[in-house]
C-alpha cells in the first residue's frame, strides 16, 4: 500500500473541525477522500463538502473498504471523528496505517481525552461551557421542501430556545424554489443564517437528494421539534402549486427575453 496522508480530526462539539477541513480542502486539488463515521442517516457535512469540493470524494458508513482502496491508490484522507464517537473506534477502520491525530481544542480546556489522544493540538475558538446531560437529535428530511417564510420562522424559534437550549444546530434544507441551503447556528457567533449550496435547482417533484437537521442541546422538546418540522414542510398539493407558478414565471421571462 502506498504511503498516504491520513489525518484524523476530533475535538469538542463546535470547535470547528469541519471548517478546518474545508479550509484545507480549499488549498489543494490533489485526490482526497473525506469520511465522518456515525452520520450515515444524516450526512450533513458529507453533503456540504461534496457540493463545495468536487475533487474530494466523500464516503459514508459502510464504505470502509472503499476508503482502503482509495488510500491504496494514493488518495489522502480526512477522517472527522464526531464528539459522540469513542476515539478508539476509528482504529477499527484504519488499523495500523500511518496517520496523524489532530485535535481542535479551545485554550481554556486544559485536560481532556482529546489531549491524551492527539499528537497535534490546534487551538480553537473559545467554547460555551457544556453541561453533562446534553442531547444529540437528528432527523433526515430527504424529499421534503419548505417555503422561505416557514423555514425562517422555524429557525428563529429553534435558535431562540423554543424547543430547549441549543448549543449547536446545522441543517441542509430544500426550498420550494428549488434551492438547497445550509444553515448553522452556534450561540454568540454571528454570521449569515443560510448559504446556498452549489447544487442544481430542483424544480420537478420532490428532491431525490439528502436534506436533514442536527440539533445538539439540553432539555430538547423532541416531539415538538418533529411536529413543527412536519407542519413546516409543503404538502404534495402545495408543492405542485408552487412549482407550477415557478414554471409559469420562467416561461414568462423567456417570452420577455
Amino acid at each position: 500500500m502506498n504511503q498516504s496522508a491520513i489525518a484524523l480530526i476530533s475535538g469538542p462539539p463546535g470547535s470547528g473541525k469541519t471548517t478546518w477541513i474545508r479550509q484545507h480542502l480549499d488549498d489543494t486539488s490533489n485526490p482526497i477522500v473525506y469520511l465522518s463515521p456515525g452520520n450515515s442517516n444524516v450526512p450533513i457535512d458529507q453533503t456540504i463538502i461534496a457540493a463545495e469540493f468536487p475533487h474530494c470524494k466523500t464516503l459514508t458508513d459502510g464504505q470502509e473498504l472503499e476508503l482502503l482502496k482509495l488510500l491504496a491508490m494514493g488518495y489522502s484522507a480526512y477522517i472527522e471523528i464526531g464528539f459522540h464517537l469513542e476515539l478508539s473506534e476509528i482504529d477499527k477502520i484504519i488499523g495500523n496505517l500511518p496517520h496523524q491525530r489532530i485535535a481542535l481544542i479551545p485554550p481554556e480546556l486544559k485536560q481532556s481525552p482529546w489531549h491524551e489522544w492527539a499528537n497535534k493540538i490546534i487551538p480553537s475558538a473559545p467554547l460555551q461551557q457544556l453541561p453533562e446531560n446534553i442531547e444529540l437529535w437528528r432527523v433526515p428530511m430527504t424529499g421534503q421542501m419548505l417555503d422561505t417564510d416557514s423555514l425562517n420562522a422555524f429557525w428563529y424559534e429553534l435558535t431562540q430556545k423554543a424547543y430547549g437550549t441549543i448549543y449547536r444546530a446545522k441543517a441542509i434544507f430544500d426550498l420550494a424554489d428549488g434551492r438547497a441551503v445550509y444553515g448553522e447556528f452556534i450561540p454568540n457567533i454571528e454570521g449569515d443564517s443560510f448559504i446556498e449550496l452549489n447544487l442544481p435547482r430542483w424544480l420537478e417533484g420532490r428532491p431525490a437528494r439528502f436534506s436533514g437537521l442536527e440539533v445538539f442541546g439540553q432539555n430538547l422538546d423532541q416531539p415538538a421539534l418533529a411536529q413543527t418540522i412536519k407542519d413546516s414542510c409543503l404538502t404534495d398539493t402545495e408543492l405542485r402549486s408552487y412549482q407550477q407558478r415557478l414554471k409559469q414565471a420562467e416561461q414568462f421571462e423567456d417570452i420577455q427575453a
